[in-house]
């Protein structure tokens, strides 16, 4: 792919788009062992914020990716 073809693909959401799904669920993902990892230190309220978060961007990603 050309310099043009690429920048084109990103400008016009080409690549972003078939990209941006796997993406937020490897954040989503990331997230929740994050909140996991908060819920064995006692720390429960920043579990809890976390669980939401990665649930909020896990079903962005699903959204994305069955549109």
């Amino acid at each position: 792919m050309t310099k043009a073809g690429l920048l084109r693909a990103l400008f016009t959401g080409t690549v972003t788009k078939s990209f941006s799904p796997y993406m937020l669920s490897i954040v989503g993902t990331i997230i929740l062992f994050i909140g996991l990892s908060e819920l064995k230190s006692k720390r429960k309220t920043n579990a809890i914020i976390s669980f939401v978060i990665s649930v909020g961007v896990l079903s962005v990603s699903a959204y994305i990716f069955f549109d």
